[in-house]
């Protein structure tokens, strides 16, 4: 499974959510046309999508947090968010790698 969230314009209140379910090819075989999307409305789940199984349910219960959480970033005090010390690790240090790389060479410690 892959998930890939894409901006929406330019409202930070929502984005296009990509799911990708890969499998991996037999050895020798050939390789297939690429599915048709498949699309849904925000208020549709993921158990009316063909293919997902019994995986819809979860996915329901996934995005629906993702609507608390975008609540709880607006209602914070803090500024940013607090990312774990190990999980997302790689995370941070991509923040820290594009950070450098857009204040440029110039630019002071």
């Amino acid at each position: 499974m892959v998930y890939r969230f894409r901006p929406d314009g330019e409202d930070v209140d929502r984005a296009i959510f990509d799911l990708l379910i890969l499998e991996p090819l037999p050895e020798g075989a050939a390789h297939p046309q690429p599915p048709e999307p498949v699309l849904l409305e925000i208020d549709q789940s993921y158990t009316k999508a063909e293919g997902i199984s019994w995986w819809g349910p979860v996915y329901d219960e996934d995005t629906g947090n993702l609507a608390a959480q975008q609540r709880g970033f607006k209602t914070s005090r803090k500024t940013g968010l607090t990312l774990g010390n190990y999980q997302e690790a790689r995370i941070r240090r991509m923040h820290l790698t594009l950070d450098e790389f857009l204040s440029g060479p110039d630019a002071e410690d």
